[in-house]
C-alpha cells in the first residue's frame, strides 16, 4: 500500500511540476509569408487565438525532400513573437538571424519551409491535479479506513 501512495504522489508532483504543455491545445496558424532580406528572414503569421492571451510559440525550419529534418529556431537567433509568455495580437512578426554558419551549410533554399507551432498557455490549476489529488486522498482514506485493528490474543492459559 506504500506503493501505491508513494506512486500517487510521484504522479501528483509531476503533473503540478508540468501539466501545461502536455495537456495544451495547438492554436490555428494563417498565412505564414516570408520575407528574405540580406542578414535576416522576417516570417509574418496571424493566428486564431485570442488577443491578450499567453502562448508558447516555436518557430522550426523544415525540409519537403527529408521530412525528417526539424530545426527549432531559438533565441537569440530569433527575437519578435516568439518564445514563451508572449502576449500575441492578431498580426505577428519573427525575425530570424541565421548567421553564416547556416548560410553556408544550405546550398539549396528551394524546398526550405518554415512551420510556426502555438500553443494557448493556461492558467489555474489543471484537472489533472484535481484527479491526482482525490486518488491520493482517496487512497490513503481506504488504507486508513480499511486497516484491521490488531487482534487481542486472550489472557494467559489457566492454571490446572
Amino acid at each position: 500500500m506504500k506503493k501505491i501512495i508513494l506512486i500517487s504522489s510521484i504522479f501528483l508532483f509531476w503533473n503540478i511540476s508540468y501539466p501545461k504543455t502536455i495537456f495544451a491545445e495547438e492554436i490555428k496558424v494563417n498565412s505564414v509569408n516570408v520575407t528574405p532580406n540580406e542578414t535576416y528572414f522576417l516570417i509574418d503569421y496571424n493566428m486564431d487565438g485570442e488577443v491578450g492571451n499567453e502562448y508558447d510559440i516555436n518557430l522550426f525550419l523544415k525540409r519537403e525532400s527529408n521530412p525528417s529534418f526539424s530545426y527549432k529556431i531559438q533565441y537569440p537567433k530569433a527575437s519578435g513573437d516568439i518564445g514563451k509568455l508572449n502576449y500575441t495580437k492578431k498580426n505577428n512578426s519573427i525575425k530570424w538571424f541565421p548567421g553564416e554558419e547556416f548560410i553556408d551549410q544550405f546550398s539549396d533554399y528551394s524546398d526550405l519551409y518554415f512551420e510556426i507551432h502555438v500553443y494557448e498557455k493556461s492558467s489555474g490549476i489543471s484537472w489533472w491535479n484535481y484527479v491526482g489529488g482525490a486518488a491520493l486522498i482517496g487512497g490513503s482514506a481506504a488504507i486508513l479506513l480499511l486497516k484491521k485493528p490488531p487482534q487481542k490474543l486472550g489472557g494467559p492459559p489457566s492454571r490446572p
